[in-house]
């Protein structure tokens, strides 16, 4: 988290996924370079459709606030499923700094692929655990691409704007 505070940011480059237009920031100190995601936009809402199931969401917030929320209440039920995450002021906007999950694929790749864990109960754990913290901090915009899957088969949630 030291590292994500302190260190320079030497290329920045726009994210074009996403509806609040993050940056992937190369930071820079001493002899270590890390990426890492800037959220610094936020957006308020309306109501918005959930595809399949037919109803409207109340009205929400798309806040890079609510990242760092998140990243605090995963830390205090000790899921350790979330890169860490910091307030930060960068090139003049506040946002909150993540570091990159490097060497991951999104579990959307994973469905495509048709690739199966290996081992279906830790798999289902992540997942039920997965669900649970999203209940908890209320985040109604979980989907395959933002859960990504490391070498290990260990989860990593991301994107918790909303």
């Amino acid at each position: 988290m030291q590292f994500l505070l302190t260190a320079e940011p030497i290329v920045t480059e726009e994210i074009t996924t996403g509806v609040n237009r993050p940056e992937k920031v190369l930071l820079e100190k001493g002899h270590n370079k890390l990426n890492a995601i800037f959220r610094h936009e936020s957006e308020n809402g309306g109501l918005e459709s959930v595809p399949g199931m037919g109803h409207k969401i109340r009205f929400f917030r798309d806040s890079y606030l609510s990242e760092m929320a998140a990243y605090e209440m995963n830390r205090l039920l000790g899921l350790d499923n979330m890169p860490p995450t910091v307030f930060r002021t960068l090139n003049g906007s506040q946002g909150t700094l993540q570091l990159w999950a490097e060497g991951t694929m999104l579990d959307r790749q994973r469905a495509l692929k048709k690739i199966l864990p290996p081992e279906e109960l830790p798999w289902n754990r992540q997942m039920w655990d997965t669900r649970v913290f999203d209940n908890l901090i209320n985040n109604f915009d979980r989907n395959q691409t933002n859960i990504l899957i490391d070498p290990n088969w260990r989860m990593i949630l991301i994107d918790h704007t909303r």
